[in-house]
């Protein structure tokens, strides 16, 4: 069977003053030693005086008297202004070295290269359990520069869809690389947006939903999708998971793991086997909820998404898109999966490390992770 063939961020002081005493009497008549010694007295008078005449005459305005010293005059200094130390702006911190940042993501392709195909069932079954794509990284962190602030339910159609295909380009920086790498070629799909039911190649595609059409290799949007989760209606951010989950199933096809399961769902159909045909749908949404959660690992740094966001809100959508929730069937047996295995799916992704932990179709993963 296994080798059977089968399709496809300072004063100075005041001078002192003298005076002449006042009320003295006229000098009496004196005897000759009286007038000998007033005759000597006045000799001594007149020579003092010829002595202070003499002074005064060789006093010139050239010759001064000396002066009494002056106090040296201390000149008053204003000291120098303390400088203002400089502001300067701290330098921007240090930028992410982000991953995959020199691979070139090409434009939308509207003329894809066809989808890998093996040939025989062990192909098929190689392909969806040990593809060469599950032994790569993941790479954190990736630059996303799509604005977190757009509010999907208000922006027209040409917003929405610049957008979503502006997201498709970070979707790209990540799975682009490691598709490569795993011996695949990488195509990027457009992202087309509808409002009412459409005609597509891969079929008429009703209204609230998401899709990716492997027929034309394009992803398509209705944003009245939200309207099963309204309290997701004004986050851009849940509407990209969205996108990241179709975006996996456009990973699934490029690396041939959708042409094996769809391999092996159309031998289970021909068998009669429903249960094996809605198991390996449910692990095909499975793996594609995971890469989501890869998405957004990949990108919390660059739209600086906080934990809480991922693990209650985000988290959350995807339970709320469970077949259980959806139908409000406790029991039923769908093909997207219950809410809480699609929750930790999406849970699953934002902690990997490598592609490998969303093989969801590996053996080690028991039917009820993925009912």
């Amino acid at each position: 069977m296994p080798g059977a063939p089968v399709p496809p961020r300072t004063m100075m002081p005041a001078a002192p003053y003298g005076m002449y005493p006042q009320g003295a009497r006229p000098p009496a008549k004196q005897s000759s030693m009286a007038r000998t010694l007033l005759l000597i007295a006045m000799v001594a008078v007149v020579a003092v005086l010829a002595i202070i005449i003499i002074k005064v005459a060789t006093a010139s305005p050239d010759n001064p008297p000396p002066q009494p010293p002056v106090p040296p005059t201390t000149t008053a200094t204003t000291p120098e202004p303390t400088p203002t130390p400089t502001e300067t702006t701290p330098p921007p911190p240090p930028q992410p070295q982000w991953a995959n940042d020199d691979y070139q993501v090409p434009e939308p392709n509207l003329d894809p290269p066809p989808l890998p195909e093996g040939q025989t069932y062990g192909d098929a079954e190689d392909w969806m359990q040990a593809n060469a794509l599950y032994g790569e990284p993941v790479p954190v962190p990736v630059r996303c520069e799509i604005p977190t602030d757009i509010d999907p339910s208000t922006a027209s159609v040409e917003e929405l869809k610049t957008y979503l295909n502006d997201e498709v380009e970070c979707l790209m920086r990540i799975w682009g690389p490691a598709l490569e790498a795993a011996g695949f070629t990488a195509s990027r799909p457009p992202v087309n947006i509808y409002l009412s039911a459409i005609q597509s190649p891969c079929g008429k595609l009703p209204l609230q939903n998401a899709v990716f059409c492997p027929a034309n290799q394009q992803i398509y949007y209705n944003p009245q999708i939200t309207d099963s989760f309204p309290e997701y209606k004004h986050d851009a951010v849940a509407i990209a998971a969205v996108i990241a989950h179709e975006f996996g199933h456009a990973v699934q096809a490029r690396s041939g793991i959708s042409w094996g399961r769809w391999v092996w769902v159309a031998y289970y159909e021909d068998n009669k086997d429903q249960p094996k045909v809605l198991n390996l749908k449910r692990r095909s949404e499975a793996q594609a909820d995971c890469m989501a959660g890869v998405f957004v690992q990949s990108v919390t740094l660059a739209l600086n998404i906080p934990q809480e966001e991922i693990d209650n809100n985000i988290a959350k959508m995807f339970y709320l898109m469970g077949d259980d929730v959806i139908t409000g069937k406790p029991n039923i047996v769908g093909d997207h999966g219950l809410g809480n295995n699609r929750k930790a799916w999406f849970l699953r992704g934002t902690k990997t490390p490598t592609v490998s932990t969303c093989n969801a179709f590996s053996l080690d993963v028991p039917d009820d992770q993925v009912r």
